[in-house]
C-alpha cells in the first residue's frame, strides 16, 4: 500500500511538471506505458480523470457536461454536413484548436490504417507569417466569421463578432483556429471571405500540415497525448477502421482548464475555460 501511495505521489509531481511545461516549455507531451488492455473502460476513465485533475480541472465537452468523450467513428458525414463533428467520423480533420487550455487524448484502440495525429506549432506559424507574409496578418488579427458547432453535432451558432486567429495578452501570443468553422461562419453571415481572408486561412492550414512546423504521431494503446491549444494546432489523417466493433479506433478525450493559466483576453478566457454543459451555464450566470 505504501508503495502504491509513493508511486501515486511521484506521478502527481510529474503531472504537475507536465502541466507547467505545457504552458512554459514545449506544449506537447506523450505519456506511455499504461496497461489499458487489462482494465475496463470504466477503470480507464477513472484513471484519465484522476490524471486530468492533477493537470487542472476537467471541463464539460457537451450539453450534458460530460467530462470524458470517446473519439470514435459513429458514421458522421463531416465532409458534407456543416453541423457534423469531426471526432464522430473517420474523415481527415484539418488543423484546429479545441475550446480549452489543454487537450488530452488517451489511445484505447488503433484504426486498421491511418488516423495519425499531427501537432503543429501555432506560434512558429505566426512568426513565419509575420516575417515572410506580413500582409496575411491583418485578417488573422482582426478576426474572421466563426460558427461554433454544438459538441454533440445537434446544432450551433454564429458568434456575434469576428474571431481573431491570433491575439495577445500581457505579451503572450495565443491562437484559436478552425478553417471549417470559418467557412461555415462566412456562409451563415451571407458574405463570402475576401481574397485576403481566404489566402490567410488557407496559408495557416497549409503551414500547419507542413513537416517543417508539425510532428505526426500514431498513438499506440496506452499512450496519452497532451498538448496546449493556445500554442498548437492539431489535425488527423483519414482512417480505415476494423470490421470488428470491439477493435475499432477509440481515443478517450479530456478538455482541461490548466492549473497554469496562459494570459488570455477576458472574452476568450470566459469562453474557453468554463467548458460546456450545466456547470458552464452556472458559472456564466
Amino acid at each position: 500500500m505504501d508503495g502504491d501511495a509513493g508511486r501515486a505521489s511521484l506521478l502527481e509531481a510529474r503531472l504537475d511538471e507536465l502541466a507547467q511545461g505545457l504552458e512554459t516549455e514545449r506544449g506537447l507531451y506523450v505519456i506511455g506505458g499504461m496497461p489499458i488492455g487489462e482494465w475496463s473502460e470504466a477503470q480507464v476513465t477513472r484513471l484519465a480523470l484522476w490524471m486530468g485533475r492533477r493537470l487542472g480541472t476537467p471541463r464539460g465537452q457537451n450539453r450534458q457536461g460530460d467530462l470524458v468523450t470517446m473519439v470514435r467513428d459513429v458514421g458522421a458525414d463531416y465532409v458534407r454536413d456543416p453541423q457534423a463533428r469531426g471526432y464522430m467520423s473517420s474523415a481527415e480533420l484539418q488543423p484546429h484548436t479545441d475550446g480549452c487550455d489543454v487537450t488530452g487524448l488517451l489511445c484505447l484502440a488503433q484504426a486498421r490504417s491511418g488516423g495519425a495525429t499531427r501537432i503543429a506549432s501555432s506560434l512558429a506559424i505566426f512568426n513565419h507569417i509575420r516575417e515572410h507574409e506580413p500582409e496575411l496578418l491583418e485578417p488573422l488579427l482582426l478576426g474572421l466569421p466563426f460558427y461554433v458547432r454544438d459538441a454533440d453535432g445537434a446544432g450551433g451558432r454564429l458568434i456575434e463578432r469576428p474571431l481573431p486567429v491570433y491575439f495577445e495578452e500581457a505579451g503572450f501570443i495565443s491562437a484559436c483556429f478552425n478553417a471549417k468553422s470559418v467557412e461555415v461562419g462566412a456562409q451563415m453571415r451571407g458574405v463570402p471571405l475576401s481574397p485576403l481572408e481566404r489566402s490567410a486561412v488557407d496559408r495557416v492550414a497549409a503551414l500547419a500540415n507542413d513537416p517543417e512546423f508539425c510532428v505526426e504521431l500514431t498513438l499506440a494503446p496506452g499512450q496519452l497525448l497532451l498538448f496546449s491549444n493556445w500554442t498548437s494546432f492539431h489535425s488527423r489523417t483519414e482512417f480505415v477502421d476494423h470490421d470488428d466493433p470491439a477493435r475499432k479506433r477509440c481515443l478517450l478525450r479530456l478538455w482541461i482548464h490548466s492549473n497554469y493559466e496562459r494570459p488570455l483576453p477576458a472574452w476568450m478566457a470566459a469562453s474557453a475555460r468554463g467548458g460546456l454543459g450545466p456547470q458552464a451555464e452556472r458559472n456564466a450566470s
